[in-house]
């Protein structure tokens, strides 16, 4: 959940009110505070219960356009557009506040562009694999490292971080980890096999079939270091 288009505020309080134990925690703040708890869909709900017919018309209209209707990025900009519109035009009528406004713009916007880009990530996946003659496997990943030395600790890598598998097979040697498991494409198993060999006494070996096949490394119990 991370990234450039992030909420700070979201991603903070997911942090500290975690699990069955978080929300417990969340609910005794709430009394302590005299506060009420209500989700992002409620607080949107609520604003536009308290809006006039034509903020609600203006909204809905925006929803079927840009979560149903979109079918290129110009489609979701206009959807944007015409709730953050409405929006401004509610405050101006007194039917809602900046703050609130602000939390009803951003929650369509939210809204749609997540809809539009889960109906076409494979459509943009398939165009970039024929653009540049790339499988494109497992987008959404992370690489998890265990190391004996000290228990189970685990190191986790962004997949995409090290995208270049060569850079991947050399990170592995540099660390303490005793084995790694990668799934990668045909190619890209090619490509490691050759940088593993560079390697002595590093074992390297695909296992299992079909979509199944892995990459294993593995490294000696004993005498293993790297210059």
């Amino acid at each position: 959940g991370v990234h450039p288009y992030a909420d700070v505020d979201e991603l903070w309080h997911g942090l500290i009110y975690q699990g069955a134990a978080g929300a417990e925690l969340e609910r005794a703040d709430a009394d302590a505070l005299g506060a009420s708890l209500e989700t992002r869909d409620e607080a949107v709900a609520r604003i536009l219960r308290n809006a006039s017919a034509e903020t609600r018309r203006t909204v809905a209209t925006a929803r079927l356009a840009g979560r149903s209707g979109a079918t290129s990025t110009r489609d979701i900009k206009r959807a944007e557009m015409l709730v953050a519109a409405a929006a401004d035009a509610a405050v101006k009528r007194g039917e809602c506040s900046k703050e609130e406004a602000a939390e009803l713009a951003n929650h369509e916007r939210k809204a749609c562009y997540t809809r539009f880009g889960t109906a076409f990530e494979r459509s943009a996946l398939d165009a970039y694999e024929r653009a540049t003659g790339r499988a494109a496997v497992a987008d959404e990943r992370r690489l998890e490292w265990r190391f004996y030395r000290d228990g189970g600790d685990t190191v986790v890598l962004d997949a995409k971080k090290h995208a270049a598998v060569e850079k991947r097979v050399d990170a592995f040697v540099e660390s303490d980890a005793p084995e790694l498991c990668l799934e990668l494409s045909p190619a890209e198993r090619r490509a490691a096999h050759r940088r593993a060999e560079l390697y002595p006494g590093l074992e390297h070996a695909s296992e299992g079939r079909g979509a199944d096949r892995r990459l294993m490394l593995r490294k000696p119990r004993t005498g293993w270091f790297v210059d």
